[in-house]
Parts: C-alpha cells; sequence; structure tokens
C-alpha cells in the first residue's frame, strides 16, 4: 500500500482555456510541481503501479480564520459543505499521478473520496494494488 500526503489547500480540475492559438491549462504549474515532489519523494518505489487499483482520497480543507474556536471544534472533520466539486478534485487527482504513481487512470478498479474541515488543508492519497498484471 502506498500513502502519500500532498500539503496545502486540495485543487479541483479545471477546464482548459483558450488564449488566442493555444489553449492554457491553469493548473500546469501545480501538477508539474506536485509531480516533481511525488516523483522525488518516492524514488525507492516501483512506479509506475501495474495493476488494478484500489484508490482513496481525503481532501481536507482549513476551516475559515474568521470562524470561531468553538465552531473550528463544532466543524472539525465535518464534511465540507463548499463550491469545490468532489467529482472534479478527483478528477485533478488521477490526471495528475497518470505516469507518476500509476501508468493510467484506468487502472482504477475501486475508487473513494471524501471531503472535510480541518484545521491544515492536505490530500492525503492511499493507493492498494488490488490485483497484480505482470
Amino acid at each position: 500500500m502506498l500513502l502519500y500526503k500532498i500539503p496545502g489547500k486540495p485543487i479541483a480540475w479545471a477546464r482548459a482555456r483558450r488564449m488566442g492559438n493555444r489553449y492554457f491549462d491553469p493548473q500546469y504549474e501545480a501538477k508539474k510541481n506536485i509531480r516533481n515532489e511525488v516523483l522525488e519523494s518516492l524514488k525507492g518505489f516501483d512506479l509506475p503501479l501495474k495493476g488494478l487499483l484500489l484508490v482513496q482520497y481525503a481532501f481536507v480543507f482549513e476551516m475559515p480564520k474568521s470562524w470561531s474556536q468553538k465552531k473550528k471544534d463544532l466543524n472539525l472533520f465535518n464534511h465540507h459543505t463548499g463550491h469545490v466539486d468532489l467529482d472534479n478534485l478527483i478528477k485533478f487527482q488521477n490526471d495528475m499521478f497518470n505516469e507518476v504513481i500509476w501508468e493510467d487512470d484506468s487502472q482504477i478498479a475501486d475508487i473513494t473520496a471524501a471531503k472535510f474541515w480541518g484545521y491544515e488543508a492536505v490530500t492525503s492519497v492511499s493507493v492498494k494494488i488490488l490485483e497484480k498484471i505482470t
């Protein structure tokens, strides 16, 4: 099983925008930086993984500083109900990890994901090989 944490606010997939004759991916730099960090920190692993995968995501959003401590305590680990769509968070992660953690996101046979409130923003990723393909 591979566990990985990405510090900072979870990033959601956004459609590429046309800028003149070219398409502009608004998250290009974030994807590149995170991919490089993942590759660097997982150097000892045999990546990309091959086979059918179980992937679990936990997207933790930092609670607003304007909230009272009482409100923060009440909402800690409650589900996040903000405007960020869960499916777009998953799409960004799956796309970013292609050819890094797995060869292609079509290998994902089972996926679970949830959004939560927390004291620090972080994305947790858990990947387990369900069936190894040689």
